[in-house]
Order: structure tokens, then C-alpha cells, then sequence
């Protein structure tokens, strides 16, 4: 156990317990405690009214907060840099015959948290079945028409503690898929469309963080 749960579960007459008292006293929740970094103990003294000398119990305490380092979880980011395979692509010609597009639409990738951690709310079987599908049809194009990602926890609607923390998976899944796509399809355009489902995430922002819209990496300003 670390220092921070020994003097919560301290009893009052021990030293630890003294401790827990003076934090309790100097309005400190133990629950934001962070880490202990000092802890000092000394004996002072002083005299009442009538010249008489006791001996008094001194302790200090260096405490950081939770907070200092950042959240407890990963705050919100870009999905993982997946390395494809150095491949050189060919220029189609246009030939003014008809082209191949996939479309694919409505994945809504997303997670919630189950007994054995996190689980797709999205077919994992039905995006290898597409993934087959235009390795073998060479598209020109492949089209993801909205809904790509579901963010139920950005959503209006009323969702339960499961559905917590669950941008980030989904982000990264995401992420994912697109390298996916581009080793099946190495010469498509590849096409995004953002449906109401992708617009939840800046209408989140706007809602709750106005101020951080359309905050870009320092000097990218194309990012």
C-alpha cells in the first residue's frame, strides 16, 4: 500500500492517524491525494497561562494532487501512425468506360465496457468481409458514407457509465481501418463523409469548450 492509503485507513490514536486528522482539519480529501512526497515529525513546546511547559506532537506533510500530471485517463487524441508497406502506386487512365466504387456506409465503430473490458458495438466480422471485398474489387473509389464512428458518450441522448471513455477506442479503431482500407485498395481515392454521428465530437466542443474549437498544432497551420 502506498503512504496516501495507509493514512486512510489509519485509527485516530496512531501517528498515521494523527496525520489523517490534520489533513481532514486543513480540508483535504484523501481522495485527491495524489502521492505523498514528505512527511515530518517533531516535538515542539509551549506554555500555558500559568508558565507551565508541554510538549506538543508536530508533524508536516508534502502532498501533490491527482491532478498535477493530468487526467487519470488519456485525454482525447489521434489514432495510432499504422506504417503500411512501402508499395508504388500506378496512375489510372481514363478511359471513359464505367468505374468501380465501394461504399461502404454506417459502420457506427464504437465500444462500451463489459465484464472483460471493452467490447465492439460495431461487426468486426461484417469490416473483414469489406475489406475482402475491395481487396478483390480494385475500386477507383472507396467511399465511407457517414456514421463511420458511432460516439454515443458526445451524443444528446442519455447513455449509461458502459459507454465511458470510449471516443478514444473508437479513434483508434478507426484509424485503423483507414491503413486497412489503403493496403486493400492502394490506388482508390478514398472518400470520408461526415455524418451526424462524426459531427457530435466538434458539437461537443462547441457545447462544452467553445474556446478550444479549431485549436491546431503550434506552427501547422494546415493540420
Amino acid at each position: 500500500m502506498s503512504l496516501a492509503d495507509d493514512l486512510s485507513a489509519a485509527s485516530a490514536p496512531s501517528k498515521l492517524g494523527a496525520l489523517a486528522d490534520l489533513l481532514e482539519r486543513s480540508g483535504i480529501s484523501m481522495e485527491d491525494v495524489g502521492r505523498v512526497e514528505r512527511v515530518n515529525a517533531w516535538q515542539g513546546f509551549y506554555k500555558d497561562d500559568d508558565g507551565e511547559a508541554h510538549k506538543v506532537d508536530m508533524h508536516g506533510i508534502s502532498l501533490v494532487p491527482k491532478w498535477a500530471d493530468g487526467p487519470e485517463w488519456p485525454v482525447v487524441d489521434r489514432g495510432p501512425a499504422v506504417k503500411l508497406p512501402a508499395r508504388k502506386t500506378t496512375t489510372r487512365q481514363t478511359t471513359g468506360e464505367w468505374q468501380t466504387a465501394v461504399v461502404l456506409p454506417d459502420i457506427q465503430a464504437g465500444y462500451f465496457r463489459g465484464p472483460d473490458g471493452l467490447e465492439p458495438t460495431h461487426d468486426e466480422v461484417a469490416l473483414a468481409v469489406a475489406l475482402r471485398i475491395v481487396k478483390a474489387a480494385k475500386p477507383a473509389q472507396v467511399v465511407l458514407v457517414g456514421d463511420n464512428a458511432d460516439f454515443p458518450e458526445l451524443g444528446r441522448y442519455r447513455v449509461s457509465p458502459a459507454f465511458a471513455q470510449t471516443t478514444q477506442a473508437t479513434i483508434d479503431r478507426l484509424a485503423v481501418l483507414c491503413a486497412e482500407l489503403r493496403q486493400a485498395a492502394p490506388d482508390a481515392d478514398i472518400v470520408w463523409l461526415a455524418g451526424n454521428h462524426e459531427e457530435r465530437l466538434p458539437n461537443y466542443i462547441l457545447d462544452n469548450a467553445r474556446a478550444a474549437f479549431g485549436l491546431r498544432q503550434g506552427n501547422t497551420p494546415e493540420s
